[in-house]
């Protein structure tokens, strides 16, 4: 809700205002490189939600011509083994971006691979320095979620500023991350847990 009153915003013009300027930066890059920048996506076995989400990002890399490069790594596979495929891609000098799909199966612990990642090519920005950087509010990667939520609101002309801006959910990638991302306006945040306003809800973060 604004100050105004409730709103529609429409996130479909956002995204296309967006993407004209990414692909414009895309085209600089391709000039200046000799090649366009390339996205690695890592998957570590075929959870559906996380194809739905895949295929999406894929799509989006054509459309502003950066090359999304999937690197598939089989569901049973080791720790070490999907650590060895993400240190190859950071070594990898014609690979300019990591994203690693979740949810991770469980017996890989997310902070191996977290802590892997060149915070450099940590396109979700979830790497601890890079999340630290965050918190202190520094200029860095940001998780896309928090930050097109945010975006979006800046984009309509919603001064956040001042307001008490309500975030459900307290997840370090989604929830926590759009409190920081909110709080770089400035702007006032209060963090609600999923399970404290409405309690049985499941959310997919």
């Amino acid at each position: 809700m604004s100050r105004g009153g409730v709103r529609l915003l429409q996130g479909g013009p956002i995204a296309a205002e967006i993407r004209q300027a990414v692909s414009e930066d895309v085209a600089g890059f391709r000039a200046r490189q000799g090649r366009a920048p390339v996205l690695a996506i890592v998957i570590v076995g075929r959870d559906a939600p996380s194809m739905v989400y895949l295929g999406q990002i894929l799509r989006s890399c054509e459309k502003v011509g950066i090359e999304g490069r999937l690197v598939e790594v089989d569901g049973e596979a080791s720790e070490v083994s999907v650590v060895d495929t993400i240190r190859s891609l950071n070594a990898d000098p014609t690979i300019d971006g990591i994203i690693v799909q979740m949810p991770l199966p469980p017996t890989i612990r997310l902070r191996s691979i977290v802590d892997t990642i060149d915070r450099a090519k940590d396109i979700d920005g979830i790497h601890p320095l890079n999340a630290g950087l965050l918190r202190l509010g520094y200029d860095g990667f940001l998780p896309a979620t928090a930050h097109a939520a945010v975006e979006i609101l800046r984009r309509a002309g919603i001064e956040v500023d001042g307001m008490l801006n309500g975030i459900v959910g307290s997840s370090a990638g989604v929830g926590m991350a759009g409190a920081f991302v909110a709080g770089r306006e400035p702007a006032k945040v209060a963090v609600c847990p999923c399970g404290a306003l409405l309690p049985g809800l499941k959310v997919p973060w």
